[in-house]
């Protein structure tokens, strides 16, 4: 240890080995192989001078408004502390190594060399950390700024074990960090729109918002006051085969996707990725694959991408359609003109497969010729139902079909044996014959059908029924 003018007595310990400067025109400068405070080091006056490559070690805060030249030394923080470096001079290294402590910016910091963090956590509150040099993380780092930039100058390299933990707000991730752990611990919404987590991720505050397409390699966890969140149409969450989604008691677990856009969660690798469900949580279009749940979770408007291949998830009907009125009427049917059916029937329809849905039809007639009939359904049809256009006096009978505005996702395409106007009408048969359909999912889609016929003057009296069946599938 060398004195500059001034003499030893401008230096004193400071306190369980600190060591504190408080006079101008004075310097020190350190040498030797081992430099350690026990304590902490304030420079509020004068200069420090770590000579060459001479460490120096210390155990609590580092505070500068005086000046210190750090040569090409290196500067360990091993214990909690602050390191408020407001004077002149930068750091040259600077490693943090205190296993279990926090070393926490009071100040913009400049590194002129490497920042290494071995040990410990380095947290720069909202203060911006310029790196010039290498940047290596084993342990953890800390982002308290809105961004990642915002806190610092370059990415680092995250070593095996290495945990980036966005503690602050509302914030947004990295998405070009080749994360290990992550760790989400703020009080407001981080978004990240793209990356892969090598190992763990945790949610213990806040909600994670994933905006792009995401891979989790390791577990994810979400605890209390948590929340993992996807509502991003589209897009897709990987998780990996034999790894565990767990959500905690107070955690959240939500995915919101759009009719016919569903976000889809599936996993990369051999085996169930698996959800061990002690949250809450709210599933809305959204494809599953590949998951085994701890208990059954029932999503909405969601299916089976790859069917079968889910346990515990309990899926509700992929498509549903229904008809109404149960029945309509002619009255008295006229010779002297095509005559149209009191109502029309109404079938509204709602699937979630991805390739969308059809609508079938099919009419009873005898069981093997479609059409308008007298007496029982084995008496043979007097009005045969045929595609043309029906002229009063001639016997006919078809139907109509057209859309409305009603609902929401894809366009229903009306089958142009039905897509009929005036009076020309498709024919009915005893199988099931496509009436409209969709190539992609649908909710509340409305398909009109109305009913036309047509007699002659010889037509046999009597009162002429018919049965019609709408069934839907999915494509």
């Amino acid at each position: 240890m060398r004195h500059g003018p001034g003499g030893a007595g401008y230096w004193r310990g400071g306190g369980a080995g600190g060591l504190i400067q408080n006079s101008t025109n004075s310097s020190l400068t350190l040498s030797g192989a081992a430099n350690t405070i026990n304590g902490n080091v304030s420079i509020s006056a004068g200069t420090l001078i770590l000579n060459g490559s001479t460490p120096l070690s210390l155990s609590g805060s580092w505070t500068n408004s005086g000046t210190f030249t750090a040569n090409t030394s290196t500067v360990t923080m091993t214990g909690t502390g602050t390191i408020t470096n407001s004077g002149t001079g930068n750091f040259n290294n600077l490693t943090i190594n205190g296993s279990g402590q926090t070393v926490t910016l009071g100040a913009a910091l400049t590194v002129g060399a490497a920042l290494t963090v071995t040990a410990g956590a380095f947290d720069p509150s909202s203060y911006l950390t310029t790196v010039t040099g290498a940047f290596s993380v084993t342990d953890t780092i800390k982002v308290g700024a809105s961004t990642f930039a915002g806190n610092y100058s370059k990415g680092p390299t995250l070593n095996a074990g290495s945990t980036v933990n966005y503690s602050a707000g509302n914030q947004t991730a990295s998405t070009t960090l080749l994360y290990q752990n992550l760790t989400i611990s703020g009080s407001g919404t981080t978004t990240l729109a793209g990356a892969t987590v090598a190992a763990t991720t945790t949610i213990s505050g806040g909600a994670l918002s994933l905006t792009n397409n995401t891979t989790f390699s390791g577990n994810v966890v979400v605890n209390s006051g948590g929340t993992f969140y996807c509502a991003t149409a589209g897009k897709t969450t990987t998780f990996t085969g034999g790894k565990t989604v767990t959500v905690n008691t107070g955690g959240q677990f939500n995915i919101a996707g759009s009719n016919g856009n569903p976000i889809i969660l599936t996993k990369t690798g051999t085996g169930q990725w698996f959800i061990t469900m002690n949250g809450t949580y709210s599933v809305n279009y959204a494809t599953i694959n590949y998951s085994t749940a701890s208990v059954s979770i029932t999503p909405t408007n969601s299916t089976d991408g790859i069917g079968s291949s889910d346990v515990n998830w309990t899926f509700g009907p992929a498509v549903s359609c229904s008809t109404s009125p149960s029945s309509t009427s002619f009255g008295t049917l006229d010779s002297s003109i095509v005559n149209t059916s009191n109502l029309t029937a109404v079938t509204t329809f709602s699937c979630v497969a991805s390739g969308g849905c059809t609508l079938y039809v099919n009419d009873l007639g005898t069981s093997t010729t479609a059409g308008l009939y007298a007496g029982s359904a084995t008496s043979t049809p007097i009005i045969l139902s045929n595609t043309t256009t029906l002229v009063a006096g001639i016997e006919g009978y078809g139907i109509q079909a057209a859309t409305t505005t009603a609902g929401t996702g894809a366009t229903m395409i009306i089958n142009s044996i039905y897509l009929q106007t005036g009076n020309a009408v498709g024919g009915l048969t005893t199988s099931p014959t496509a009436i409209a359909s969709s190539t992609a999912p649908v909710t509340g889609r409305e398909i009109i059908v109305t009913h036309k016929a047509a007699i002659s003057a010889l037509t046999k009296q009597g009162s002429y029924s018919d049965t019609i069946t709408y069934s839907c599938v999915g494509n």
